[in-house]
């Protein structure tokens, strides 16, 4: 395959010709014009020979054929808000001869920071340049990374020329988790050793089984139980016999205020990092987790090792146009632990959650609402009607810390507050008679 460009590359450099360039360009028939005028040929050859020189410059760099592509390394491909992230680069010529020198900038969301730009020597036919830099990305979210825009100059800067290399790589930036202490809540421990839907045995060999699945380790067979059942039985896992603790996280955009084209906000972010936080610390306690979403889908994570599939997952949660709660509330089961991180609540949302099926009885409720600058505070009606429905109601915005809201929902020690004079600036936005009112922690069970 031949390196020659076609003739449309030629008429295209002739277009490619810099401020530099067309300057000669002027200048050059500025000359010879003004040497025809006057009768003087040495001026004439002068004119004529600045007009030829940036033409000839842009063909030649048209004739130079550049065949170059580019691929990417992330290291680590995921990481948490703030930390550095390493980009590898490469650069390969393919082509049969070296390209001129270049001039590389790598296109990237704007959260990652600004544009890297690089300046290059000439590339030897059939080389690989590594390009490294370093970005810290302190936004949540899955960011792109590329294409490679590459420009190329003749040595008298007279034609550009730029082409863009495809390839492109993502960063994940999960969301902000934060350390949270044991406690217990009421009817439920959340590290302790609640069991349900275990199925004993009678005798001295009392474990939890259950029938054999194709895949078990056939050292977790019991076999006394198997005798007595006529089938195989294994032994049941530590985190198979704990259930799942349901998280329900509110991301509908209506709950937040978020206007059509808008995808987060700092008390959406704060949402997501409390289920974050939360789900995280659950499943390092060998907890199940299930995680509802608006729109009701569902996801089970059942071990420690879930955690990094929980943060990746929520790293690129975007905000839903789900309308109601509707389809979150029926997708919750029937008993157990239930954590609903809401935002602005409506009559509506609220008659969903005071309606979950399996009744106060079987479930433990926890509510925590998140305010924002638009809300300020949770409607009371609607903190009334949901403790009316047997659930436990905290609310907290962004700028304030959760740990301290985590630990008031301690069933063995008393509910703690934190009061209006340590809310920092960034919580309280507005002034004048519209400035909200500062929130506290506050706890009702």
């Amino acid at each position: 395959m031949s390196d020659r460009p076609p003739r449309a590359a030629y008429v295209k450099a002739l277009g490619s010709l810099t401020l530099r360039g067309r300057c000669l360009v002027a200048a050059g028939l500025a000359c010879a014009t003004s040497g025809v005028f006057i009768g003087a040929q040495d001026l004439v050859r002068a004119g004529a020979l600045v007009v030829v020189l940036p033409v000839l410059a842009a063909l030649a760099l048209a004739r130079r054929h550049n065949r170059l592509s580019c691929s990417r390394s992330v290291l680590p491909p995921t990481v948490r808000p703030g930390d550095a992230c390493t980009i590898v680069v490469r650069v390969s010529n393919h082509a049969r001869r070296a390209t001129p020198s270049l001039v590389l900038t790598d296109e990237m969301a704007p959260m990652l920071g600004a544009l890297p730009r690089f300046r290059l020597d000439p590339i030897p036919a059939g080389a690989i340049r590594n390009l490294v830099y370093e970005v810290r990305p302190h936004a949540r979210g899955v960011h792109s990374l590329g294409p490679l825009t590459c420009e190329s100059t003749d040595p008298f800067g007279c034609s550009s020329r730029r082409a863009r290399l495809e390839g492109t790589a993502l960063v994940t930036v999960t969301p902000v988790v934060v350390p949270l202490p044991t406690i217990t809540l009421p009817g439920v421990s959340l590290d302790g050793d609640e069991r349900t839907g275990v199925v004993p045995t009678a005798g001295a060999d009392d474990v939890a089984v259950r029938e054999y699945h194709v895949g078990d380790d056939v050292r977790r067979v019991n076999w006394r139980a198997t005798a007595r059942a006529g089938e195989l039985m294994v032994r049941r896992e530590e985190h198979e016999r704990r259930p799942p603790a349901t998280l329900i996280l509110d991301s509908r955009r209506c709950a937040f205020g978020l206007a059509a084209g808008e995808s987060s906000s700092p008390a959406f972010e704060w949402a997501v990092s409390v289920t974050a936080s939360v789900g995280a610390h659950l499943l390092a306690s060998e907890r199940p987790v299930r995680l509802v979403h608006a729109d009701g889908r569902a996801h089970v994570l059942r071990t420690s090792q879930s955690t990094a599939a929980l943060l990746v997952g929520l790293a690129g949660l975007a905000p839903a146009d789900t309308p109601t709660l509707a389809a979150a509330a029926a997708a919750a089961p029937a008993s157990g632990w239930v954590l609903a991180i809401l935002g602005n609540v409506g009559d509506a949302d609220a008659a969903y959650l005071c309606r979950l099926p399996g009744g106060v009885g079987r479930q433990v409720r926890v509510a925590v609402l998140t305010a924002g600058a638009r809300v300020p505070r949770p409607h009371p009606g609607t903190v009334s009607r949901l403790r009316q429905a047997g659930w436990t109601v905290v609310w907290g915005a962004p700028g304030l810390p959760f740990a301290p809201l985590w630990v008031s929902l301690d069933a063995g020690g008393p509910v703690r507050a934190l009061q209006e004079s340590a809310v920092p600036e960034s919580a309280q936005q507005g002034s004048g008679a519209h400035r909200p009112v500062a929130p506290t922690w506050t706890s009702a069970r």
